[in-house]
């Protein structure tokens, strides 16, 4: 639940699961005092795009033994969904859930939203990226495929997660998924003509770059967490450009006496300001957007920037850069904070191993293990009693909250290949 709260005052008691579970924003709190307080919310009213079309199931339940490593009760039945250019998918009943394959090929987003792409095989002097994608929205925002966005690069050498800020739609009547949506495409569009170009900057500030020609392109009033991938081909050097609390995970086969298993060989750390309150990109309104505002019924939107407008927000530049080496075989995940809030790195790990397991030997399939992982991140976050990494991360910062953290969960997954 990418949601926003406002700061709670001082108290004697530690906060609730409601309010440790309710993600903030710099510039909404620091405007929320001068409106009304809606708490913490868990059901949200949401003003969405399009929901998602339904076709007959192609998938079998989850393999049981996939899950083993998270509390389940069995597997549930499986509802499919199509989008226009993307490949089969399903996840649970409940759960509606958007996929993305990609292999290279033709320069576009394909569909309405970023990362739905139907794309071609290309050839790359060196190493590229081959992945898939796959959604859950939070179970209060299916309708319109939650706030979540991704993007997969047409050509194999670059990737990206954002995820909307979601106090902007319960606060303000906005659609927080434009802002993330449109700073992916931007982003994407960025990465590929850099691909194009003689640039010799360092590929963890091509990410960068990336991310910052995405956000001056973004049109749409909100904010959103990014975290872009670039791969620099000829070099076999990953770059990675991360603001606010998605993530990414390098894992790499290693040999052992019983074959091979799979082990995190780097990370990205996440950016907050404090417990809660992630680094993010936002676009505010300014004096002259208040006519259109106010005609659209936007007047709340508009008192909270006069009083607070001048908050300073997080930049592209203040992005944590990472240069990673990779080598062929090796596993990106790449996710929204929905997958690192309910799965551990061990366990993202132990699901990765097994489910390429039961796939048997062969090239590993992107979108099947990004399924995978979201589904079980999903089940994860409605066990009340998990032990999982937001609650410590909660008691760390000495706030008591227990069990799963129910929001939007994208994962991208790619395997480096030669």
């Amino acid at each position: 639940l990418k949601c926003c709260a406002t700061v709670p005052a001082p108290r004697s008691r530690p906060p609730s699961a409601c309010e440790c579970a309710s993600i903030r924003s710099p510039i909404m709190t620091s405007m929320a005092s001068s409106m009304p307080s809606h708490g913490a919310l868990t059901l949200l009213e949401h003003r969405g795009s399009k929901g998602m079309e339904v076709c007959p199931d192609s998938k079998p339940s989850l393999p049981r033994q996939i899950l083993r490593h998270i509390d389940s009760q069995g597997d549930s039945p499986m509802k499919s969904a199509s989008t226009r250019r993307s490949s089969q998918c399903s996840t649970e009943a409940m759960l509606s859930p958007r996929s993305a394959v990609s292999s290279g090929g033709p320069s576009r987003v394909c569909s309405e939203h970023a990362g739905f792409a139907d794309l071609e095989e290309v050839t790359l002097a060196a190493s590229r990226l081959k992945a898939g994608a796959f959604q859950v929205p939070h179970p209060e925002k299916v309708e319109y495929g939650g706030e979540d966005s991704f993007f997969i690069s047409c050509d194999g050498l670059a990737l990206g997660v954002a995820d909307g800020v979601g106090e902007w739609g319960w606060r303000f009547g906005l659609n927080p998924r434009d802002f993330a949506m449109e700073l992916m495409e931007g982003t994407m569009r960025s990465a590929e003509d850099q691909f194009c170009s003689d640039t010799d900057a360092p590929v963890a500030e091509r990410a960068r770059q990336a991310l910052s020609a995405g956000f001056n392109d973004v049109k749409s009033f909100g904010a959103a967490t990014a975290l872009v991938v670039t791969l620099n081909a000829a070099s076999g050097e990953l770059g990675v450009a991360n603001l606010g609390d998605s993530g990414l995970r390098l894992l790499r086969p290693t040999p052992t006496s019983g074959g091979t298993s799979l082990h995190v060989v780097e990370r990205t750390e996440e950016q907050q300001h404090e417990f809660n309150l992630p680094f993010q990109l936002s676009k505010v309104p300014k004096a002259k957007d208040f006519p259109k505002l106010r005609a659209e019924g936007k007047s709340a939107l508009i008192q909270a920037v006069k009083a607070h407008g001048a908050a300073k927000s997080d930049a592209p530049s203040d992005a944590a850069m990472y240069t990673f080496g990779v080598e062929a075989g090796d596993v990106l995940v790449l996710g929204s904070d929905g997958l690192f809030d309910n799965l551990g790195d061990d366990e993202i790990c132990a699901i990765s191993q097994e489910a390429i397991a039961v796939a048997g030997h062969g090239a590993i399939d992107t979108q099947e293990l990004a399924r995978v992982l979201a589904v079980a991140a999903a089940r994860r976050s409605t066990d009340k009693e998990a032990e999982t990494p937001f609650c410590l991360q909660a008691a760390r910062a000495g706030m008591e909250y227990r069990g799963g953290k129910v929001d939007d969960i994208t994962v991208v997954v790619a395997v480096v290949e030669a």
